[in-house]
């Protein structure tokens, strides 16, 4: 009787795919890829740019979790965990776009940076000599 519960497992096992298709899916990656640092050297809008880039990333993800870790021969709870994870964590950069908005401004603007002013300055150091002052 046991033999047979074991054979029986071994009729569920799935075919692994080919060659050719983790071939194709590391063409589609770096695909996605190049086109995630053509998108860095085009300044965009910093919300779309983020944006951009998330959904690329969240395509990489799915296409590395579906193929290389065999969620698509894998029970349905499984893909819930990773999507889940996943939309969490893109929930958790959203959210913290928007209560940090300055936070990674200074580093894509360039080499100058954002005083609290708000005035842009060219990045060098305030002297640290006194200024005169006159007084009458």
């Amino acid at each position: 009787m046991s033999h047979q519960t074991i054979e029986t497992a071994h009729v569920i096992e799935h075919a692994h795919p080919g060659s050719g298709t983790y071939i194709r899916v590391a063409i589609v990656l770096a695909i996605i890829t190049s086109i995630e640092v053509a998108i860095f050297y085009i300044h965009l809008n910093h919300l779309l740019f983020i944006s951009l880039l998330l959904v690329l990333s969240a395509v990489k993800f799915a296409m590395v979790a579906a193929m290389f870790m065999h969620l698509k021969f894998d029970p349905p709870l499984f893909t819930f965990f990773f999507g889940g994870g996943l939309a969490l964590a893109a929930w958790l950069i959203v959210a913290l776009m928007f209560l940090l908005p300055n936070a990674g401004v200074a580093s894509y603007v360039g080499p100058k940076a954002i005083t609290d002013a708000g005035a842009v300055s060219t990045g060098s150091a305030p002297s640290a000599q006194p200024t005169p002052q006159t007084g009458g």
